[in-house]
């Protein structure tokens, strides 16, 4: 199992497991929010001294040296992408780098017209530099190395429009705004999933752990479907990996290679239970991917209706397959004969007992043609 999916969110098709690491730069992370928005701090100005021998009241981080201890190495390593995801309220413009950093339009001027980044004769000034006070309100100049082509000039234009709703003010301080969770400000959550939740993922896969995580039934039956969807049963098929020579066979029918698809899908006995449970719900059931069977499944219970009844439909699946697991570990482990007729009665039970607990239903009552639920 990949570490990188245990750790993804249960919307995305992972667990939720924390990643450590990923959290431990979070919090690093911090100290950088904290670097930018808070100029006249102390450790702030010991800590710029320190490393550039000057006070530098803005991001980037300062540099780290040769002799520059291994937590502020790590704490620059780490600040280096948070600028993109900060954003920068206008004050004084003593703060913020006019190219460099986004506190217009959709993104850094540098990267939105690269074009007349590169002809800018003062790529790191800061904003107040391009300011000019005038009787009409002020305005904005570009500092470019030579003429403008008339070409050059419509592209001179865009950004200009851009900053031209902007204006230097004097009794205020620049401040930085973070993007993630622009309302409640910076915490180490937000940077935490913007790390962990930018890894790919199947969005097939997540749009069944979504559901799995919501269906009414226990914890460890959704934990069951959701190694089963992701084909991470421990079958013997699975074990073969590694145990070379071992009896990978269904232990049910004894025919074929035991996968989580034969084993769910294409094993004659699973195949009669799912017969039965058809005849509960009135209509064919003969699954041959899981797939298949989810969207059946999907549209038993109909995800848009919350009614009691619906609740219970959404367990008919996980019971089946909660119930064939159970049998084929019994066959295996404890040597007990296994039946179609006993896994169902296994499922029915299972149907009953989660109805009422994990639904809210009164009774569940499983015959042989109809389910009744009050």
């Amino acid at each position: 199992m990949s570490w990188n999916l245990v750790c993804l969110s249960k919307n995305r098709g992972g667990l939720g497991v924390l990643d450590l690491a990923e959290f431990n730069k979070a919090l690093l992370a911090k100290w950088v929010w904290k670097f930018s928005d808070s100029p006249d701090a102390m450790w702030r100005t010991v800590v710029s001294g320190g490393l550039q021998g000057r006070r530098q009241r803005f991001l980037p981080l300062p540099k780290p040296s040769r002799c520059s201890s291994q937590v502020w190495k790590v704490i620059h390593r780490v600040g280096t992408p948070l600028s993109s995801v900060i954003r920068w309220r206008l004050g004084k413009g003593d703060r913020i780098r006019f190219w460099t950093f986004h506190w217009c339009g959709s993104g850094p001027l540098m990267t939105v017209y690269p074009e007349l980044f590169e002809i800018a004769s003062n790529k790191d000034g800061m904003v107040w530099e391009f300011w000019n006070d005038s009787e009409h309100g002020g305005g904005w100049t570009f500092h470019l190395q030579r003429r403008l082509s008339n070409v050059e000039f419509l592209q001179y234009t865009q950004p200009y429009c851009v900053i031209t709703n902007f204006r230097i003010m004097e009794a205020e301080e620049d401040a930085p705004i973070w993007i993630l969770t622009p309302s409640t400000g910076f915490n180490v959550n937000s940077v935490y999933l913007w790390w962990v939740e930018d890894r790919p993922f199947n969005g097939g896969v997540a749009r069944k752990a979504h559901q799995i995580w919501n269906c009414k039934v226990p914890t460890k039956v959704r934990f069951f479907l959701w190694l089963a969807y992701n084909e991470r049963l421990l079958t013997r098929a699975y074990r073969a990996i590694w145990r070379p020579g071992e009896n990978s066979e269904c232990p049910l029918c004894e025919q074929s290679l035991e996968t989580v698809r034969h084993l769910f899908c294409e094993c004659s006995m699973a195949r009669e239970v799912w017969s039965k449970l058809g005849h509960v719900v009135g209509r064919a059931w003969n699954p041959d991917t899981l797939d298949q069977l989810w969207e059946l499944g999907c549209r038993l219970s109909r995800r848009e209706d919350r009614s009691i009844r619906s609740k219970v439909l959404q367990t008919l699946v996980p019971a089946v397959m909660w119930a064939i697991w159970r049998g084929r570990n019994d066959k295996i482990f404890v040597g007990t004969s296994v039946s179609p007729e006993g896994i169902w009665e296994g499922a029915k039970g299972s149907m009953s007992t989660w109805g009422c607990y994990c639904a809210g239903a009164h009774s569940v009552q499983v015959e042989q043609n109809a389910l009744f639920v009050s």
